[in-house]
């Protein structure tokens, strides 16, 4: 997650778009271990899943009938409940009353039928409250070569 000064607001966090057309552009936020380890792209094989990158692993189990979360519409949102959090300085986040709500607030077009984005998002969401998560973090035992200590 992007550190901030105390006297930082997110509400004002409003950057230019680096391609010079001098659009505004919200700033949003993610987790720093899923940053580093990222989750699946694809449907994961199984209810198992683990990413290490350098000293950061994190480990997913999820219940067979639910599965895990993987995609897009995972990682999106994750960023929005992450950014909302920091904006709104509260652990309690309202994703709305029905997937199209969140749809909406994700700036996702509705497309509706059993692939629509509103039952994608209900999914991946489901997957995300359903999966148990564990993160470790350790510096290796043995130093780099060419490093001091």
């Amino acid at each position: 997650m992007a550190l901030a000064s105390p006297s930082w607001d997110a509400d004002r966090a409003v950057g230019t778009d680096p391609g010079g057309t001098g659009a505004p552009q919200v700033l949003a936020f993610m987790p720093r271990l899923f940053v580093l380890t990222t989750l699946p792209h694809r449907r994961p094989q199984g209810n198992r899943f683990e990413r290490v990158n350098g000293w950061q692993s994190l480990r997913m189990v999820a219940p067979r009938r639910i599965g895990l979360p993987y995609g897009v519409y995972s990682r999106l949102l994750l960023i929005f409940i992450t950014t909302e959090a920091v904006r709104k300085k509260s652990r309690e986040i309202h994703l709305g009353a029905t997937p199209g709500d969140l749809a909406r607030k994700l700036g996702l077009s509705l497309v509706s039928g059993p692939r629509g984005t509103a039952q994608r998002l209900q999914a991946q969401v489901r997957k995300l409250t359903s999966t148990t998560w564990s993160w470790h973090s350790a510096e290796p035992t043995t130093p780099l070569a060419g490093t001091r200590r």
